[in-house]
């Protein structure tokens, strides 16, 4: 027997064996939570930060830094590779921004999201450049 739920709250969706990931009308990605998560490229890292908002716009300016997100009060930054995050406190304290804690953490099923979608708009931005011939 299978049971087809339809939730736009993901912590509702990790009680789920399945998920579908849709965005656009488009089906993004199917799998079980844990893959989901296991396959989401890259380093996540939360952040308590004076300013979550500035400070995203100050880290994402960062070569390795490959998503950024906020997540009420705290930042989400997903990294190339842990040399990255090196480089965090001193450029947020360029610009007056202190660092209160930074730790590796374990996406979510938002966090998933939001980097599908984010490939997904960096895809169609790199085809529109390419196709209007400025690309590269």
């Amino acid at each position: 027997m299978s049971v087809l739920a339809t939730t736009h709250y993901m912590d509702e969706a990790e009680y789920c064996n399945t998920i579908g990931m849709m965005f656009g009308g488009k089906m993004i990605a199917v799998a079980a939570p844990d893959t989901l998560k296991a396959d989401m490229p890259g380093r996540l890292l939360e952040l308590e930060v004076d300013a979550p908002a500035i400070a995203e716009g100050v880290l994402e300016g960062l070569p390795g830094v490959l998503d950024s997100a906020v997540h009420g009060a705290v930042l989400h930054v997903v990294v190339k590779d842990a040399e990255v995050e090196a480089g965090f406190r001193p450029a947020l304290e360029a610009e007056g921004l202190h660092l209160h804690r930074m730790e590796a953490a374990q996406p979510s099923l938002e966090d998933v999201f939001i980097a599908l979608v984010e490939d997904r708009y960096r895809t169609a931005a790199r085809e529109a450049m390419a196709a209007s011939g400025k690309g590269e």
